[in-house]
C-alpha cells in the first residue's frame, strides 16, 4: 500500500507544476508586457522591474495554484485511467478509497499553507508592488502617461494627450485641465508638450508649446479669457497624491491581524463591516479551493480516461469558471446582506465539495 500511495503522489507532481506554470503565464501575461514596456520605453531599470514581478507574482499564486492542483488531479488519474491501471487495482481487491484518501491529505496540507500564505505573504508583496510603483512614478512621471487617456495622477491636474512617443516622452496635442487656487478652472490646448523631470530634487513639470489658456472667472462665469503661446510651463505635483495612496492600504493589502483590526473600528461605529468580512472570508475560501478542487477532480478524471491529456485542461478551465462564477456571485450576496457574508462567499467549495464526496462515494461503492 506505501508503494502504491508514493506511486499516486509522484503521479501528481508532473502536472501539478505543469499547470502551475502555464496558468500563472497566462495570468501575468499582461503584467509582463507591461513591466518590458516600463524597461524599453520608459527607462526603469531592469532590476527595479524585476523587484515588481517578484512583488506581484504571490497575488497571482493565490488563483493559480488552485486551478494547478485540478489539471494534476485530472490528468494523473485520467492516465491511470486510460492505461487501466484502476482497473488492475480493483483486480487485486484495492478499494479505491486508498487512492483517493493520500491525495485528500495533500489537499489539506496545500490548503492550510495556502491559508497562511494568503494573509501573510500575499497582502505584504502586494503592498510593497505598489509601494515601488508608486516611487517609480514620484520619480518618473512618464511612467503613469499614456496616449488617449485622462490622467488624474497629478494633484490639481486632469491631463490628456493625442498621441505620445515612447522614447523621447514628447507629446503631441495635449490637453490640460486645471484647477487654480483661486477656484477659477483653467484649460489649456498645446500642440506639443514635453516632461522635464529633476530626479534628484523630485520635481516634475510639463513644457508646452504653441497651445492656447482658457479660463473662467470664478466670481463672473461670463467672463471669458484666452490667452495663446509659445511656450508654457506647468509643475506636476505628484507629491500629495502619492502621499496618500501609497501610505494608506487597500483591504486586499492588509495582513489578517490588520483586516480584524479595521473590522473591529468599523464595529465599534456601530456600522456593519460587510465587504471587509467578505475580503477576510474570501482569502481562507480561496486556500481551500485545492481541496475542493481535488475533491471533484478525482472522481472526474477517472471518467474521463479516453482522452485524457487534451480534455484534462478544458475541464479546469470549466470547473474553474463555473468557480468564480459562484464566488461573484457569493460576493455580491454578501455585500448587499442577502447572505451572511461567511457564507456567501463559501458556497463554492460547499457546491464543489458537495458534488467531489458525492462522486467519490459512488465511484468507490462501484
Amino acid at each position: 500500500m506505501r508503494i502504491l500511495r508514493r506511486y499516486i503522489c509522484k503521479e501528481l507532481v508532473g502536472p501539478f507544476f505543469l499547470g502551475l506554470g502555464i496558468f500563472t503565464f497566462i495570468m501575468l501575461m499582461q503584467q509582463i508586457i507591461e513591466l518590458t514596456d516600463l524597461v524599453i520605453y520608459k527607462g526603469v531599470s531592469a532590476g527595479i522591474v524585476g523587484r515588481l514581478f517578484l512583488y506581484v507574482l504571490p497575488y497571482f499564486l493565490m488563483f493559480t495554484i488552485p486551478m494547478a492542483i485540478l489539471v494534476a488531479a485530472l490528468l494523473s488519474f485520467g492516465r491511470l485511467s486510460q492505461d487501466n491501471e484502476i482497473i488492475a487495482i480493483q483486480a487485486s481487491g484495492t478499494n479505491l478509497w486508498v487512492l483517493v484518501w493520500p491525495v485528500l491529505i495533500i489537499g489539506l496540507i496545500l490548503s492550510i499553507s495556502l491559508a497562511a500564505f494568503n494573509n501573510l505573504i500575499s497582502p505584504r508583496s502586494k503592498y510593497a508592488f505598489r509601494s515601488l510603483y508608486f516611487d517609480i512614478v514620484d520619480k518618473q512621471a512618464s511612467v503613469v502617461l499614456q496616449p488617449r487617456i485622462w490622467i488624474s495622477d497629478f494633484d490639481g491636474l486632469i491631463l490628456r494627450t493625442e498621441e505620445m512617443d515612447e522614447r523621447t516622452g514628447e507629446m503631441f496635442k495635449v490637453t490640460l485641465y486645471q484647477l487654480s487656487e483661486e477656484g477659477s478652472p483653467r484649460t489649456i490646448f498645446a500642440q506639443k508638450g514635453k516632461l522635464i523631470s529633476d530626479p534628484q530634487k523630485l520635481e516634475v513639470g510639463i513644457k508646452l508649446f504653441q497651445g492656447t489658456m482658457h479660463t473662467v472667472d470664478a466670481k463672473h462665469p461670463e467672463r471669458y479669457h484666452i490667452l495663446s503661446f509659445g511656450t508654457h510651463f506647468t509643475n506636476l505635483d505628484i507629491h500629495g497624491s502619492l502621499k496618500h495612496e501609497k501610505t494608506a492600504k487597500r483591504l486586499e493589502e492588509m495582513t489578517i491581524k490588520e483586516l480584524w483590526r479595521h473590522i473591529r473600528e468599523i464595529r465599534s461605529r456601530g456600522q456593519v463591516p460587510r465587504w471587509q468580512l467578505v475580503k477576510l472570508h474570501k482569502r481562507f475560501s480561496f486556500a481551500f479551493a485545492p481541496l475542493a478542487f481535488i475533491l471533484i477532480g478525482v472522481p472526474l478524471g477517472i471518467k474521463t480516461h479516453r482522452s485524457a491529456k487534451s480534455i484534462g485542461f478544458v475541464i479546469s478551465f470549466c470547473l474553474t469558471f463555473v468557480y468564480y462564477f459562484i464566488m461573484l456571485a457569493g460576493e455580491h450576496l454578501g455585500r448587499i446582506g442577502a447572505l451572511p457574508p461567511g457564507l456567501a462567499i463559501w458556497l463554492p467549495n460547499l457546491f464543489l465539495g458537495m458534488v467531489g464526496i458525492f462522486l467519490i462515494v459512488r465511484m468507490v461503492k462501484r
